[in-house]
């Protein structure tokens, strides 16, 4: 077999036991118990957003990002709707939470695919990632608390 057919077969493993976990999870309902759990802690907008990018920053580490987006979204998503934070800037949000998630170890799909392209360790391309990884949670948080950096081009183009 060659490489390539190896480096294919190795992606979908990962993709289809991250969807498998998925699914074991929404049938646990993990999701809907970490909705309750900061529903119970805060009703600040500011904290929730916090809160929610710990766990989807969490999430994605261990789980791929259309999984995650299908069980999340739907929570998620009128829990901050309901204390005024606009869905367009919520969408932005959780999508590069979830993209951080795809370069973070231990699932990472992007970490895994660059090791096998680069012929690498995941150590190797861990250290290398670091710097990017840094400057991609200081955006996240960036865009998290000032919403019209996201918000600026829907509303000057009047879709929201």
């Amino acid at each position: 077999m060659s490489g390539c057919c190896q480096k294919t077969g190795a992606l979908i493993i990962l993709s289809g036991s991250a969807t498998l976990f998925g699914k074991v999870l929404a049938l646990e309902g993990v999701p809907q118990m970490i909705v309750l759990g900061i529903k119970s802690v805060t009703s600040s907008p500011i904290l929730v957003l916090l809160i929610i990018n710990i766990v989807l920053l969490l999430y994605g580490m261990v789980m791929d990002t259309l999984p995650a987006l299908l069980l999340l979204a739907p929570i998620f998503t009128p829990l901050v709707v309901s204390l005024g934070v606009d869905p367009v800037h919520f969408g932005v949000v959780m999508v590069f939470n979830l993209m951080i998630g795809l370069m973070t170890p231990p699932y990472g799909l992007c970490l895994f695919t660059v090791t096998q392209i680069c012929n690498s360790s995941v150590e190797e391309i861990c250290k290398a990632v670091l710097p990017f990884l840094i400057v991609n949670i200081a955006v996240l948080f960036l865009i998290t608390y000032v919403p019209e950096i996201v918000l600026f081009s829907p509303r000057l183009m009047g879709l929201i």
